[in-house]
């Protein structure tokens, strides 16, 4: 008798609403920036729609019906001589880069509504609820203990690990602190793309955040590392915001 394989089971909503709708408005400036800033290059539509898909599955659950929203009505196109990015493919990706940031926009909007009127009145968030659930996890405990500097160390101690483990598997490479900073969001060969490269803008945004990664590694991480300073709760918080804003922007690579 022949054994049924189980279905595999759909995972459920992993973020806020709130939160994706913060994501997913990330993605939509994204979407709009590659389109308009065509040619696309081969590739640039297929990650883009993968990141946006992975926020959809994390607010609404892998069985909510959006990510076929989302995809649409795709087919298959066989290419003639090989694998060549000619203009017909070109065409076709920014077809739907289009087609599913004009999804993005209404799907906003529904989400606007839900959170602004669905539930009611909403609570107010504390400074944890802010942070990006990896800085919290590792500064909560610290920060609440009186224990200030060693909260903020902490925090960039777990952005480091995060880009340092994303730059091993990518190149085999293990660098660390500034210097792993440096390589991983180079603005001539990076390893984490933070902006459309091939435009002025996009190319500031990786130059800027490249100096802002490694800035707080050498400014900040290290001298907590190697010294005892002290510091206030309030300067602190203000540290965990910039860890908490750098470990948020890593995960919107491209």
């Amino acid at each position: 008798m022949r054994s049924v394989k189980p279905e595999p089971e759909m995972r459920p909503p992993s973020i806020t609403m709130t939160e994706g709708w913060r994501r997913l408005n990330v993605l939509l400036d994204q979407g709009q920036e590659i389109f308009r800033h065509r040619p696309l290059t081969d590739g640039q539509e297929e990650i883009w729609s993968d990141s946006c898909l992975k926020v959809i599955d994390e607010t609404f659950g892998e069985n909510s019906g959006r990510r076929a929203t989302f995809i649409g009505q795709t087919r298959a196109v066989f290419a003639k001589g090989g694998n060549v990015y000619d203009r017909p493919a070109e065409q076709r990706d920014a077809q739907r880069v289009e087609r599913r940031c004009g999804v993005l926009t209404i799907l906003l909007k529904q989400m606007e509504c839900e959170i602004g009127f669905g539930a009611g009145p909403q609570p107010q968030l504390d400074f944890w609820s802010d942070l990006h659930p990896r800085i919290c996890s590792v500064a909560k405990p610290r920060f609440e203990s009186g224990h200030f500097a060693d909260a903020v160390e902490a925090a960039f101690k777990e952005l480091n690990a995060i880009v340092k483990e994303y730059v091993l598997k990518k190149t085999g490479t293990e660098l660390d602190g500034a210097p792993l900073m440096l390589n991983a969001f180079s603005a001539k060969n990076p390893v984490a793309v933070l902006g459309d490269l091939s435009t002025e803008t996009g190319r500031n945004i990786q130059q800027g955040y490249m100096q802002m990664y490694a800035g707080v590694m050498t400014g900040i991480r290290n001298p907590k590392a190697h010294a005892n300073i002290v510091i206030d709760d309030k300067r602190a918080r203000h540290h965990l915001y910039v860890a908490s804003l750098l470990t948020y922007r890593f995960d919107e690579r491209f």
